[in-house]
């Protein structure tokens, strides 16, 4: 049984593509919010479909409880609620109550990739996941879980939990703004240990500037990593 997600696709068709990226969204957001991150990796791996998935639920802020782990980002405090607005889950709970979300999410999102990755032909060393803020913590947990190892992992601006039941290491990119109201320094840099105790060699990077978004030097940060980490394609 394959996991559907509904998508965007950009960059080459199946049959064509020799590189398969999916990038993953925030909370309270879509898909299309990822386009300039696709445009970016295009631009340096022209050879790749990007694969940008809606999150499955509707986006639904949950009401502040004592003991939630994490919270609604400042910016969606008056985001309409309606099917625009999507969620990978709802991140009201604890922490045992978000990773169990997490993991469940994670398994789901490696059905669909693998079920991809055949419509594509192409190999799990060919496949690279990017998820930003809540898309960023899912796509971290999809690379970590996944039966098979994929090329790379990125996640940008998320908070990472330490998990003892991960399987893969893939090469991974972690990066963060330093004027990020939505999660303090010290969280980040608590992730970015639990992250390197997985992963040695993972690369951290502090963005000077950056607020709870992407930019330019952070898209740049990611295309690259992703392009120099993807195998290179056949001649």
């Amino acid at each position: 049984m394959k996991e559907e997600f509904d998508y965007v696709a950009k960059g080459l068709p199946a049959g064509s593509a020799k590189k398969l990226v999916f990038l993953l969204h925030g909370v309270g957001l879509n898909a299309t919010v990822m386009d300039k991150m696709a445009q970016d990796i295009i631009g340096v791996l022209p050879d790749a479909a990007i694969i940008m998935p809606h999150g499955p639920e509707v986006y639904a802020p949950p009401p502040a409880q004592e003991g939630d782990l994490l919270k609604i980002p400042k910016i969606l405090g008056g985001a309409a609620n309606d099917n625009t607005a999507r969620q990978w889950f709802n991140i009201s709970g604890n922490a045992p109550t978000v990773r169990a979300k997490l993991v469940n999410t994670a398994d789901k999102m490696n059905l669909f990739i693998n079920s991809l990755r055949d419509i594509f032909n192409v190999q799990d060393k060919d496949i690279a996941i990017m998820g930003f803020s809540q898309g960023g913590g899912v796509a971290l947990y999809t690379a970590f879980l996944r039966e098979q190892e994929i090329g790379c992992a990125v996640g940008h601006s998320t908070i990472f939990f330490k998990e003892p039941n991960l399987k893969n290491k893939p090469p991974t990119l972690y990066l963060y703004g330093n004027a990020d109201a939505e999660f303090d320094i010290p969280a980040y840099a608590e992730s970015a240990r639990h992250l390197t105790e997985h992963v040695p060699a993972a690369q951290i990077v502090e963005v000077a500037g950056l607020q709870h978004r992407t930019s330019t030097e952070s898209r740049r940060f990611v295309s690259e990593f992703i392009r120099d980490k993807l195998a290179p394609a056949a001649p």
